[in-house]
């Protein structure tokens, strides 16, 4: 076997080599950037996160709701919370808080009315379903 003919198998070995190893961080970097999508928050979307059915759906939840809370509770709500949560890709709620009221009565019975709601339908960005933080106030009224 001559030198020149080895040079050249070891050329190739390593081309193939370089070629395998491009694919594998490029096959990596691209999986990396999905997921980092996935993760990625936005406050501000083309499309925003709606619950399903609309509004008049969103409020006809809320007023059973609210309704069954005055059935089984002795205490009056009273006022507004605004809840901050996560509408998922997907629609889920996630991460719901109260960002007024804290410890309160309120507080927690509207953070718990949001975690009970079904899954929205997911905001949109460029055409593709993202992870959206969404603030709602909750009103409670001694009617």
């Amino acid at each position: 076997m001559n030198n020149k003919s080895l040079f050249h198998r070891n050329r190739l070995a390593a081309y193939a080599l370089l070629v395998i190893l491009l694919s594998t961080l490029l096959g990596s970097a691209q999986a990396q950037t999905e997921s980092a999508r996935q993760r990625e928050l936005f406050t501000i979307v083309e499309q925003p996160p709606e619950f399903v059915g609309g509004m008049r759906a969103y409020e006809s939840f809320m007023k059973a709701k609210v309704r069954q809370l005055k059935d089984t509770s002795s205490r009056k709500l009273t006022g507004k919370v605004f809840v901050s949560f996560t509408v998922t890709d997907q629609g889920a709620i996630e991460e719901a808080m109260a960002l007024n009221r804290q410890g309160s009565w309120e507080a927690t019975e509207a953070v718990r009315l949001v975690q009970s709601m079904p899954a929205w339908n997911p905001g949109k960005q460029a055409g593709h379903a993202v992870n959206v933080k969404y603030n709602l106030p909750i009103k409670f009224s001694e009617h």
